[in-house]
């Protein structure tokens, strides 16, 4: 499986076929991999899609386990877009 790990369960199953997702596809699927990379990163195990949501809530901090929840939602359309996910990180790092 490699890299299929990191990428969204219904962009590998080729789910976005309709063109009204076809803008929404790299985007949320680049913030999904994204998620998945600072989870693995918090809790220091290589990522497991099953086990995702259980390793998510491993995350010590609520408001950063909060933000890598929402950037590996299922429906791309709930995930935030990278610019919100640099200023919610921008601002944990100042606060």
């Amino acid at each position: 499986m490699g890299r299929l790990k990191l990428v969204s369960k219904p962009l590998v199953r080729g789910e976005f076929i309709c063109q009204r997702n076809l803008f929404i596809i790299p985007i949320k699927a680049d913030v999904y991999s994204y998620g998945v990379l600072l989870c693995e990163m918090s809790i220091r195990q290589p990522p497991n899609p099953e086990e995702r949501l259980a390793q998510v809530n491993r995350i010590e901090s609520v408001q950063f386990g909060f933000l890598v929840r929402r950037c590996v939602e299922t429906k791309p359309a709930l995930r935030p877009d990278m610019k919100e996910v640099i200023q919610h990180i921008n601002d944990g790092m100042m606060n």
